[in-house]
């Protein structure tokens, strides 16, 4: 086995060929682009891959990082 034979293949989860069309047109109208996600791994996947889906548009792309949205007492 070569390392070539390693490298991952991304596929969209079916079913959500849509909201991903979606994102990437409103993506495309947008100046900033902020992609917000959990600090775990799930959340980090998302955003990774959310980006990656946004070719050409690396450089309006910003990641935020939320700990905690906790309404006031």
């Amino acid at each position: 086995m070569d390392e070539s034979s390693l490298e991952p293949h991304y596929v969209t989860v079916k079913g959500r060929e849509k909201i991903l069309t979606e994102i990437k047109g409103a993506a495309k109208k947008a100046d900033k682009i902020f992609i917000a996600t959990d600090p775990d791994r799930e959340g980090e996947a998302i955003g990774w891959h959310l980006a990656h889906e946004m070719k050409g548009m690396e450089d309006r792309i910003f990641r935020v990082l939320f700990h905690e949205i906790t309404p006031p007492p």
